[in-house]
């Protein structure tokens, strides 16, 4: 197995007092790992991130972040 992401689940409940929210990312080992982000900071879509590695996932919103900030 290669720890590819199979599934991700965004939640739906509302964000945290300082406007977190999380997304679980389901590898093909079972395992869960679970991505903190702020409701202001870009995120890849459910689609983006499945069939990536969960190092490639994190690498991905890294860049999507920096990014941003070029951008502005």
């Amino acid at each position: 197995m290669d720890n590819i992401i199979v599934e991700v689940k965004f939640n739906n409940e509302k964000p945290t007092k300082y406007d977190y929210k999380h997304v679980d990312c389901i590898l093909d080992n079972g395992k869960i790992e679970t991505f903190h982000y702020h409701i202001n900071n870009p995120m890849p879509t459910e689609t983006e991130m499945i069939g990536l590695t969960w190092e490639a996932v994190c690498e991905l919103c890294k860049k999507m972040f920096y990014d941003a900030i070029k951008s502005r």
